[in-house]
């Protein structure tokens, strides 16, 4: 193979990484979004623990309801908040799925460099197509995430309204 040869044949497999950058952007924000559920739904556990407690060691009627109410405002928030992980969490290990369609790409078309032909060509475009359809869904799924994030906020944000 001449060098001209193997500069395009390189050239052509590192194409797919400017969309695997793409992806892990993606994914980075993902990362983020479900650190961040996580570390709410720990707060939620953390609260509830403690409005237990404190439910345990009170006598006053008017303190119980009040722990009471928002031991049921948390009852109600976990599965919310627990929907909105999994789906992340599903975006998540789509948008690796993806990148991993995309690095599989790269050694399809290393391949086809040597083996080309019809068959490789097509393997070489379904790989790409896989890996571009994955980092699509992956991006719907975080969009209806994010839009779907809208009612817990506000669900809290009403619950404000239940301690006046």
């Amino acid at each position: 193979m001449e060098l001209a040869a193997i500069t395009a044949t390189i050239q052509l497999i590192i194409a797919p990484v400017v969309i695997v950058t793409a992806c892990a952007l993606l994914v980075n924000g993902l990362l983020t979004r479900y650190t961040l559920l996580i570390d709410r739904l720990r707060a939620l556990a953390r609260d509830r623990l403690d409005l237990r407690l404190r439910a345990d060691e009170t006598t006053d009627p008017e303190a119980t309801a009040l722990i009471n109410r928002r031991l049921g405002l948390i009852e109600e928030q976990v599965p919310r908040v627990l929907r909105h992980h999994r789906m992340v969490r599903n975006a998540l290990v789509i948008a690796y799925s993806g990148i991993a369609c995309f690095l599989v790409d790269m050694f399809l078309i290393a391949i086809a460099a040597f083996f080309p032909g019809g068959l490789m060509n097509a393997l070489v475009l379904v790989g790409f197509l896989t890996g571009t359809a994955a980092a699509l869904v992956a991006v719907v799924i975080a969009t209806a995430e994010i839009r779907a994030s809208h009612q817990v906020i506000r669900y809290e944000v009403d619950s404000i309204d239940l301690f006046r």
